[in-house]
């Protein structure tokens, strides 16, 4: 019997090096909020309002339900929403929002009912003259934004038109209760509202299904992953070896592998078979 537990180990590493490169570069979506009723042009939440000139919005993610909805600390690489019509029903075409901007950051309020929360500063997207289409629109943050897992979090959308008005795009959005999920002002004077204080107490429990985009964290990933196999093996018969997790840990949905094999322990090459 040949014992080929140098190789074992070297194939476990390999395995776990591929992993990890992988998972660098995961990304995984939650949808937090399972309404389906849809906003109509001249209602609010809208990401993507114009049915006045200008306005600021505010929808607030208790940590509670982000965790519900699956997602984990760590990195939220983008933000998106599914659009459902593009002002439908407005009296004029539907000409975008000018200077959207979109924002995000964390805050220990549990409710929106006395105004917008401060401090919601890091940048989804800058100041861009945007025009939606209809399915998913999604946003890059340029650099991302990192969640504790127990914060909740703010996310701002504010713009100023200097056109005329037109209507709000339509994106389903869900009924909360217990807390205001939504604040907002919109007015028809020329500009941004992005720094306004103003704001009205009106469809405080409605926020827009949200889509968050997360990435898979490397160390989570090694800390939490482990071959299981055989400890030796023999030429010629057949072993199988299985990702599992390590005691008290969870390996990461959506992280994916290549196993290698190698002859000699020092070159690799990728294995095809089952």
């Amino acid at each position: 019997m040949t014992i080929l537990l140098p190789n074992i180990k070297r194939f476990t590493l390999a395995v776990l090096c591929c992993i990890i490169a992988t998972a660098s570069y995961a990304q995984i979506d939650f949808k937090v909020g399972t309404g389906t009723t849809v906003n109509a042009q001249s209602e609010y939440p809208s990401p993507f309002p114009h049915y006045f000139k200008a306005d600021r919005q505010q929808y607030l993610f208790p940590a509670s339900e982000l965790l519900a909805a699956g997602m984990f600390p760590g990195a939220i690489l983008a933000i998106k929403w599914d659009v459902k019509h593009l002002a439908t029903g407005s009296i004029r075409p539907y000409m975008g929002s000018e200077d959207l901007e979109i924002k995000i950051g964390s805050t220990s309020a549990t409710t929106l009912a006395s105004g917008y929360v401060s401090g919601i500063n890091h940048v989804v997207l800058p100041k861009t003259n945007t025009m939606p289409v209809l399915g998913i629109n999604a946003f890059t943050l340029p650099a991302p934004f990192v969640w504790n897992g127990t914060d909740n979090i703010v996310i701002e959308v504010c713009h100023g038109n200097l056109v005329e008005y037109t209507g709000n795009c339509g994106v389903e959005y869900t009924v909360v209760s217990g807390y205001d999920a939504f604040q907002y002002y919109a007015t028809d004077a020329n500009g941004s509202q992005c720094a306004t204080t103003t704001f009205n107490n009106s469809y405080t429990n409605r926020r827009p299904n949200t889509i968050f985009s997360m990435g898979i964290p490397c160390d989570s990933t090694l800390d939490s992953a482990v071959i299981v196999g055989p400890e030796h093996v023999c030429p010629n018969r057949k072993f199988k070896l299985f990702i599992g997790a390590l005691p008290g840990k969870t390996v990461m949905t959506g992280a994916t592998h290549q196993w290698q094999y190698s002859d000699d322990g020092m070159s690799w090459a990728n294995y095809t078979g089952p």
